[in-house]
């Protein structure tokens, strides 16, 4: 409300056990994109890492999103480019605003072209709480982002681990309805082989 979403959470006991705040850790998939695609207004989401949500208040600290800018929704424009968004930090940390591309430190791929074709996705990070911190990310093997410094705001309460969330998410459907209406289209991904742990070897389908 206004939100729609399918998602999957990984559990409590495995958020323990992998993705602790400032602990180096690597996560692969593979991902197919069957019919998703950007709207104007909409939004899509095919990935979230929130820490602690009643206490974080509510910001994640990596989106996996489209629509990288305002102005998308004021020129009523889509944009089929995925990008890494560090939300957390656009909305506490100063990363807002034109010169900081809101958030987006990295395109990683285009909807369009990924289409109807699996791509297999491999993470390294530490969810660093300083400028320390790094997330580095390959696309089929292409190191598309290469980011240094703090991917969470502020040093939280890290009572349960990083907590990941695959499937899609419409953020927010409210201005869609207002200035496009109708129904909404159906959006179908696919998921395989999601994996996390202490190397690359171990969670790079490839290797």
């Amino acid at each position: 409300a206004p939100r729609q979403r399918s998602e999957i959470i990984v559990g409590k006991s495995r958020r323990r056990q992998n993705s602790k705040l400032d602990q180096d850790v690597w996560i692969g998939w593979s991902f197919y994109n069957a019919s998703a695609t950007s709207l104007p207004f909409l939004g899509a989401v095919f990935g979230q890492w929130k820490v602690n949500r009643d206490r974080n208040g509510g910001y994640p600290i990596i989106f996996f999103k489209t629509q990288r800018q305002p102005q998308y929704h004021r020129s009523r424009r889509g944009n089929d480019n995925v990008f890494a968004q560090l939300a957390d930090m656009q909305v506490k940390g100063g990363l807002d605003g034109k010169a900081n591309s809101w958030g987006n430190v990295c395109s990683l791929f285009n909807l369009d072209q990924v289409r109807g074709r699996w791509i297999d996705i491999v993470i390294n990070t530490n969810f660093g709480t300083t400028e320390n911190g790094y997330l580095r990310i390959w696309v089929n093997d292409k190191l598309k982002c290469d980011y240094r410094g703090k991917i969470v705001a502020s040093r939280k309460i890290d009572f349960g681990g990083a907590d990941h969330r695959r499937g899609l998410y419409w953020s927010n459907t409210k201005y869609f309805d207002e200035n496009i209406g109708g129904t909404k289209p159906t959006m179908v991904v696919y998921y395989d082989e999601f994996r996390v742990g202490p190397t690359r070897q171990q969670v790079d389908v490839k290797m």
